[in-house]
């Protein structure tokens, strides 16, 4: 078991995981969702289900920068107040939402 505070590099790793799946969304390709969350969980040991939960958070934050959130990933804002700055910023950086 992980503990429960998310480290720097698995923050970035869901939020490039999401902007893989936000491209391909884009695009009109599908994606495998459960895959990429398992391949998160065999690189991170965090399960699969915490890193679901993490993607719609990097959905809220999507949609509060004005983009539209993965298909079948639905926003949840119950992120933590330290969690979302870093999570924006992230996004941003990552420089994948373009029609926000």
């Amino acid at each position: 078991m992980v503990d429960e505070a998310w480290s720097e590099d698995e923050l970035r790793a869901s939020v490039e995981a999401y902007a893989d799946m936000y491209i391909a969304d884009t695009e009109g390709r599908r994606v495998n969702k459960a895959q990429v969350y398992r391949d998160l969980e065999a690189r991170f040991g965090r399960r699969h289900k915490a890193f679901e939960r993490r993607m719609m958070n990097i959905s809220h934050v999507v949609k509060q920068l004005g983009g539209t959130p993965v298909k079948g990933l639905l926003p949840a804002a119950n992120i933590g107040a330290s969690t979302e700055p870093k999570l924006r910023a992230m996004v941003i950086e990552n420089g994948f939402l373009t029609d926000g």
